[in-house]
């Protein structure tokens, strides 16, 4: 495994390479949102010809009194009014074998670029407490937790949402 990787905006079949990231098992319909409905932008590390890495995201413009919010997952569409104006991120995530070398604070970096270049006001994250590993990793990104909101995780179990953000360094 060679320890070079470049960061580079994604292309359509690039979804089709990502398979080690489990889109429709974790993201259903995204790619159809990515590139046909929804301005979501996604960037992919790729060491030779294998991708190691992925950030999906896209700028969040949710109103107060957006029907949405009225959602029975609740707290994750109430957390996105919070984080409104952001560049919000969907997914991150680097293959085992890239782990701690790098490629999700690469990431980050690059789609602080793509967050500037849409006006956003920083970046952003919504992820279910469950997953323990992410406030620390966030944090020391510069990343701070904004606010909590109970809601319905996939098959309707309850979860604790985490909204995190980092304002853009001009």
């Amino acid at each position: 495994m060679s320890d070079q990787f470049i960061i580079r905006e994604a292309v359509r079949d690039d979804f089709s390479r990502a398979s080690w990231l489990a889109f429709d098992a974790m993201m259903p319909g995204l790619p159809d949102m990515a590139w046909n409905k929804r301005p979501v932008k996604m960037a992919v590390a790729e060491a030779g010809d294998k991708l190691v890495g992925m950030i999906v995201g896209h700028t969040v413009q949710v109103a107060s009194d957006d029907p949405s919010n009225e959602n029975p997952f609740g707290g994750i569409y109430q957390l996105e009014v919070i984080a409104s104006g952001s560049w919000l991120i969907r997914c991150l995530g680097a293959d085992r074998d890239w782990k701690n070398q790098g490629v999700e604070r690469q990431l980050l970096e690059f789609a602080e670029g793509l967050a500037d270049a849409a006006g956003a006001t920083g970046l952003s994250v919504v992820f279910g407490r469950v997953r323990t590993d992410f406030v620390p990793f966030f944090e020391g990104e510069g990343f701070s937790v904004l606010a909590e909101r109970d809601g319905l995780y996939s098959l309707g179990l309850p979860v604790t949402w985490v909204l995190m953000a980092r304002e853009n360094v001009h």
